[in-house]
């Protein structure tokens, strides 16, 4: 793996994070330029606010609902700096407004990840306006001034956006890619002889949630533009197309069965055979990172390919250990890697397929036609903007309006620590802008964002005390404040909050300092602003928090029946009572964001203080159970295809377990099944085991943490937060 890791500097600078940071502060960096000709300085630095705080909302997707959120964001950022600019010379009146504020924008957490996006937008630009000291009659115009350096940054995010758009799909198939080489990574450790199960399953699921995703932004970002006639007349359109599709059965055909890997190391510890399979898995690791390389720049990286011998040293190893007698002494764990082993050479094939089209070969021609004349709307991530979402969620039990209270309270004593605290300086309003941007719904989030925060924060007073006292020569200032700039929005992008955090601080601090040469005393300023607003935040969090423990009931629930309604699919498929392979796709896919999101959430419960974890131990087992019940009903679907003679004795086996995830009803042991049966029968046999067992654990764990499964309610449906 050595070998390849240089690529990861070449990894992020080809990423869409790198080129959408770029395209983002080049269209900010252009209102200002056109604005401060056509205006002056002042002007033009309050239309670049707009347009500033408009980006943020400004993400990889296709160009009309893009639009119509920014256009939203655009709206609400102008009404809100009205407000707060008429408020602004009343301190009573100010303190009213800033808390009403926070309440409501907070709440747009309600819509997911684009309405929190766009109320952390508002709310900064709200914020920003306080040291504008503005009288009534400046009022309006400040606002129309930001208002149009908004709108004329979604004109150039309209233009720009088509310019943009392929490489765009390029780069999120990239990242995609890279994903799923993690996931791979994270799979092949799992054969290694000294590897802890538990916590390298841990790291698995952690790997495939983000894997998830990394593939829901693909989508999002091709699936809105891509048409039967595009692939037919663009040959880039075409290696798009043949690559993600060619991914995501890579993908269904990896996690689609889950190995007993526990079993796998005790009876054959050290053995040659596992060194084979982790070794064949990092090859195709290695493979996909040079298949993600050549998505983005249309030719594979310098570096040789990865040797695929590992695969004909599995096979032998698998005839040594037949010849020593071990299928007949131990015929489930042979009969565990003969399956491995043809899931492997399987996924080597699709491997070998997508990098001959990642080279884009003109004999091409597209694959899975007959589903890419379908829609495919229903795999794309979607969010209802519906009022009632937003009123439904007004009460004392809804995680978002706790939410919005914490951060309204936090606000609220923000603006009074400013008001009575002059050592904050006049720039005390960084104390609000360090608690919008730190406090998050989930207490670990908020924990994790305070620590990065004020670490980031801190760095980067220190780094620019620094650079203020060694250069004095704004030739040379000027350029290190565009390059942090733009790491400002590449760092956002890629959520790495100390780094972004540490790059605004430079960014801001040497803006400043340009506006008001002299001000040494800046870094000091932030640096206790931020210390103050931390403290905040943290002591807020714990007023009516909503520990995730609280959640995780939900998720668990959404996550089971999404994989019963998956069961349904693919049972109507087997009986072919339902053709639609889109159905069963889309089923799928609410299966992978249901689970990733309980998984997740999961996540966040351990991170929390030890007194509000809940079940940890069923909950564990709960997810662990889960993803491999969802393996297994997509691995049964091939398994069946694949041995029709099976179909009858499964059906009846489906059905019966359908049946108990309906009615959280343990069921009985499936009769006549057994692993001494000779291949293909043991790969479909075991499979159908496997899922049973894992049935049976869910609706077990399920009983135990007392949760209460409504036949009769649909899971909630899962949106790419």
């Amino acid at each position: 793996m050595t070998s390849f890791r240089p690529l990861s500097i070449m990894r992020f600078v080809y990423s869409h994070y790198f080129v959408s940071a770029l395209r983002l502060s080049f269209g900010v960096l252009c209102v200002f330029v056109i604005g401060y000709f056509l205006t002056d300085s002042i002007t033009s630095s309050v239309a670049t606010i707009g347009a500033a705080y408009v980006s943020l909302i400004d993400r990889p997707a296709p160009i009309w609902p893009r639009v119509k959120e920014m256009l939203a964001g655009a709206l609400l950022g102008a009404i809100a700096v009205g407000v707060t600019g008429l408020a602004l010379n009343h301190s009573l009146a100010l303190l009213l407004v800033m808390t009403v504020m926070a309440f409501f924008f907070s709440m747009l957490v309600v819509y997911s990840v684009r309405g929190a996006t766009i109320g952390l937008a508002c709310m900064t630009l709200a914020i920003i306006t306080l040291p504008a000291g503005l009288t009534p009659s400046e009022v309006m115009h400040y606002s129309l001034v930001s208002l149009a350096g908004a709108l004329a940054y979604i004109v150039y995010s309209i233009v720009s956006g088509p310019l943009f758009q392929k490489r765009e799909e390029q780069q999120c198939l990239s990242v995609a890619l890279f994903a799923t080489s993690q996931y791979l990574f994270a799979r092949a450790h799992l054969y290694d002889n000294d590897v802890d199960i538990n916590s390298g399953y841990q790291t698995l699921i952690a790997s495939q949630a983000q894997m998830i995703a990394s593939h829901q932004g693909a989508r999002d970002a091709m699936l809105g533009h891509i048409s039967a006639q595009s692939v037919q007349k663009s040959p880039l359109q075409l290696m798009l197309w043949n690559v993600g599709v060619d991914m995501t059965v890579l993908v269904d055909l990896v996690i689609s069965s889950h190995t007993d890997y526990i079993l796998l190391h005790q009876k054959l510890p050290k053995s040659k055979a596992l060194l084979c399979m982790h070794d064949a898995l990092v090859d195709m690791a290695l493979s996909l990172e040079r298949i993600a390389f050549a998505v983005n720049r249309k030719k594979l990286p310098n570096q040789s390919s990865p040797q695929h011998d590992s695969l004909q040293r599995l096979q032998s190893a698998l005839q040594a250990l037949k010849d020593d007698g071990f299928a007949q002494s131990e015929p489930e764990t042979f009969a565990i890697c003969t399956h491995i082993n043809h899931r492997l050479n399987e996924m080597q094939q699709l491997v070998d397929r997508m990098l001959a089209q990642s080279l884009m070969p003109p004999q091409s021609e597209v694959l899975y036609p007959s589903f890419l004349v379908r829609s495919l709307g229903a795999l794309m991530s979607s969010q209802s903007f519906s009022p009632i979402l937003f009123v439904s969620n007004l009460r004392l039990d809804s995680a978002a309006f706790r939410y919005a209270l914490r951060v309204s309270l936090a606000i609220a004593l923000a603006m009074l620590a400013g008001m009575q605290l002059p050592d904050t300086g006049k720039h005390g309003y960084w104390i609000a802008l360090t608690i919008i941007v730190i406090m998050k719904p989930a207490f670990s989030m908020t924990k994790n964002r305070n620590v990065n925060r004020l670490i980031g924060t801190l760095i980067g007073c220190a780094l620019t005390f620094a650079l203020l006292h060694l250069i004095s020569d704004p030739s040379i200032l000027l350029p290190i404040f565009g390059l942090a700039l733009v790491l400002c929005f590449v760092f956002i992008v890629t959520a790495n909050y100390l780094i972004y955090s540490m790059f605004v601080s430079i960014t801001v601090l040497l803006m400043l300092h340009a506006l008001m040469p002299g001000s040494a005393q800046l870094p000091t300023e932030r640096a206790l602003d931020t210390v103050i607003g931390s403290i905040i935040a943290l002591a807020c969090s714990f007023v009516l928090p909503w520990w995730e423990s609280k959640s995780m009931p939900l998720l668990a629930v959404n996550a089971i029946r999404a994989n019963q309604n998956l069961l349904r699919a693919t049972l109507n498929t087997l009986r072919e009572t339902q053709t639609d392979v889109l159905a069963w796709q889309t089923a799928r896919h609410n299966m992978q964001m249901a689970f990733s999101n309980f998984s997740q959430g999961f996540k966040r419960m351990m991170a929390e203080p030890v007194s509000q974890q809940k079940y940890v131990e069923q909950y564990s087992n709960l997810v662990i159970q889960v993803h491999v019940m969802a393996a297994e009903i997509v691995n049964m679907l091939k398994q069946v295809k694949t041995n029709p003679e099976a179909s009858q004795s499964v059906l009846v086996a489906l059905e019966e377990l359908s049946e108990s995830l309906q009615t959280m009803r343990i069921a009985p042991e499936v009769q006549g099944l057994t692993l001494e049966v000779p291949q293909p029968m043991a790969d479909w046999s075991y499979a159908l085991k496997q899922l049973q067992q894992s049935t049976q654990q869910v609706i077990a764990m399920s009983q135990e943490i007392g949760i209460v499964l409504n036949p009769h309610v649909t899971p909630t449906k899962n949106n790419n937060a």
